[in-house]
């Protein structure tokens, strides 16, 4: 059995640890959108959220500015993501003008 150098201890936490860093944004949208369906959006704290992601309220606003960006964040990883081919006819609808309303 190898015995663990300090070195490859610390490569491996410092691995494990840009493997966290990497995962967080999607462990704190999970764990609001968890509280923001149990709870509501006004009823559920910053720091409700970070504890559940297993981080501190610091970490969460790093990744968002707002308990109000949180949300928005949450709302598109949910909504948006089911829906790929309603995003690409709402930007053909938005770009396509209406016959009414072409100028003469």
């Amino acid at each position: 059995m190898p015995l663990s150098s300090p070195q490859a201890d610390s490569l491996s936490t410092h691995v494990k640890h840009e493997r966290r860093k990497d995962a967080r944004p999607g462990e704190l949208l999970d764990a609001a959108l968890s509280l923001f369906v149990e709870k509501g959006f006004a009823a559920t704290r910053v720091d409700e959220v970070a504890k559940l992601a297993g981080v501190s309220k610091g970490t969460l606003f790093l990744y968002f500015s707002s308990k109000e960006e949180l949300f928005k964040a949450v709302v598109r990883e949910n909504i948006s993501g089911r829906f790929p081919s309603g995003a690409l006819n709402l930007k053909a609808f938005k770009a396509a003008r209406p016959i009414c309303c072409a100028p003469a």
